[in-house]
């Protein structure tokens, strides 16, 4: 089937609209299928002339299927409103740009237009409040706009060069005219645009894992598969700011912003003195992120100002996004700290206390933290502990220094891993212990260091049982195990081996002694 279809004219009481000036798309087609279907859209302009009202005319749609034609008819109704009169229509001016220099005079071009239907005669532009230091003028291309159509404005202004770089608003700009009869004004805001000369040139971000740097607006950083900052870690955040001036024009008094969004909740600023013209300066900021932050892609607005020897501001902005990742274990150290604060030969035995928190997806119950120092020959390991998902706990672990320690600072060194695996290490941290002991002791304490040695086990790791977990103290002094993170203590192999010798050297005895006794009946 073939369709044809056409419109008749629009017509009110108060005017026609012609068919020749109504559009139908598609205005034809040729073999359609039963069954299927066709949108037709019917369009035209109206003149501004025209007048206000509801036409109404029909549309014909004539179907020949070859042997017999069928004409079918639809109204159409198109409502017309009122039309304006006259209209002054423009937008904001600025003179000059991004690039503009100062000291110089920059020229614009603004359009404004008539969208009425009535022309607008007698256009007057205005400035208004505009200092004098500006110069600025405007002129039009023509007193009349007709309807429909437009003249120029042509508006010029003089940068000094303390004038503040972006855009600022100096004054307004009015333009005024009459369409029939009716006054028509309108006002808009008159700004100059200076370049900014001081930049950010690049953003650098350092984690535990990788660093990445970007080097404009709104990029993003591109960290390594599961090397992403993660909660609980401390980044480091590198901006490198330039001064583009190349005419000995140093920036001044530069104050730098950095404001994190969301969870990241960062608020910091710092400054820097001074950059001359052609140079460069990086600033650091070390930011924290929570525990508690979500994994997401947060962003970060850096946001730097400052002035010239003429006065004059230099800003500029940046948006740049960082993605947080939370791994599923992921043990952290918070805190070490000795208590006392410091060892004497009075009292060799002082109590680290480690904090420490989960900041991974996963809760831990086979968690390990290992406390070493090599000077002192010294390691022990508490093992089996339990923590959840965004908890924190603390370990206090008892050390005895040897009765011959000298004094002096030494490092002890702090691992945290999600289990026995020496692979699954999470975290290292370390604390100084100061020492005030020269290694000489007397009789009396002598004495005592001795009861204690022999009290003392090489190594002596205490786990804790299923019921009382996260509260264990371990205490070791001499040589340290090699292999504390096995499934099994060489210590207790030994121990057991020697007893099983002992049983053999007493059954020996006995039997020799037995034997012995028969002999001499």
């Amino acid at each position: 089937m073939n369709l044809t279809i056409t419109v008749s004219d629009l017509v009110n009481g108060g005017g026609t609209i012609d068919a020749s000036d109504i559009t139908i798309s598609p205005a034809t087609k040729e073999n359609m299928a039963n069954g299927e279907t066709l949108d037709v859209t019917v369009s035209t302009d109206v003149p501004l002339i025209q007048a206000a009202g509801t036409y109404l005319g029909t549309i014909d749609i004539e179907a020949d299927n070859g042997t017999d034609t069928t004409t079918i008819q639809a109204s159409v109704t198109i409502i017309v409103n009122q039309a304006v009169t006259g209209t002054i229509t423009f937008i904001d001016v600025t003179v000059g740009d991004e690039d503009q220099d100062r000291e110089e005079t920059a020229t614009v071009d603004v359009t404004i237009t008539n969208n009425g239907v009535y022309s607008v005669t007698g256009v007057v532009a205005v400035l208004n409040n505009v200092n004098s230091d500006y110069e600025a003028n405007v002129t039009l291309s023509a007193s009349t706009i007709p309807a429909g159509g437009s003249v120029t404005a042509t508006v010029t202004a003089y940068l000094p060069d303390d004038q503040d770089g972006g855009v600022d608003k100096i004054g307004t700009i009015t333009v005024t005219g009459t369409a029939n009869s009716e006054a028509l004004t309108t006002t808009k805001n008159l700004n100059v645009e200076a370049a900014n000369y001081l930049r950010i040139d690049k953003v650098e971000v350092i984690a535990d894992e990788d660093s990445d740097s970007v080097s404009d607006d709104g990029d993003e950083f591109d960290f390594k598969k599961d090397e992403e900052p993660k909660p609980g870690e401390t980044i480091t955040l590198e901006i490198t700011i330039e001064n583009t001036f190349n005419d000995n024009i140093d920036i001044e008094d530069i104050e730098v912003e950095v404001i994190g969004d969301g969870d990241l909740d960062w608020d910091e600023s710092d400054d820097i003195s001074k950059i001359k013209d052609d140079d460069d300066d990086i600033i650091t900021f070390e930011l924290d992120i929570d525990d508690d932050v979500d994994e997401d892609t947060y962003e970060i607005e850096i946001t730097i100002e400052g002035e010239d020897e003429n006065g004059a501001m230099h800003y500029d902005q940046w948006t740049v996004h960082m993605e947080v990742k939370q791994i599923d274990d992921d043990l952290r150290i918070d805190d070490l700290s000795f208590s006392p604060s410091y060892a004497t030969c009075e009292d060799r035995t002082v109590r680290l206390v480690v904090d420490y928190k989960n900041v991974g997806e996963d809760d831990q119950s086979r968690a390990v933290i290992r406390v070493g120092n090599n000077a002192l020959d010294y390691e022990t390991v508490i093992r089996n502990l339990e923590i959840d998902s965004g908890d924190d706990e603390t370990e206090t672990i008892s050390i005895l220094l040897p009765r011959d320690v000298e004094a002096g600072n030494y490092i002890f060194e702090v691992e945290i891993f999600t289990s026995s695996d020496e692979d699954d290490i999470t975290d290292v941290d370390s604390i100084a212990l100061e020492v005030r002991c020269n290694g000489v002791v007397d009789d009396d304490e002598e004495d005592e260091a001795e009861e204690d040695d022999e009290e003392t086990t090489v190594i002596e790791v205490i786990t804790p049982t299923p019921t009382t977990p996260g509260n264990v103290v371990s205490t070791a002094t001499g040589s340290p195990s090699k292999e504390f993170l096995g499934g099994s203590n060489n210590l207790y192999v030994v121990l057991l081996v020697v007893i099983v010798i002992l049983l053999i050297v007493l059954i020996v005895m006995a039997g020799a002694s037995a034997f012995g006794g028969n002999k001499k009946k």
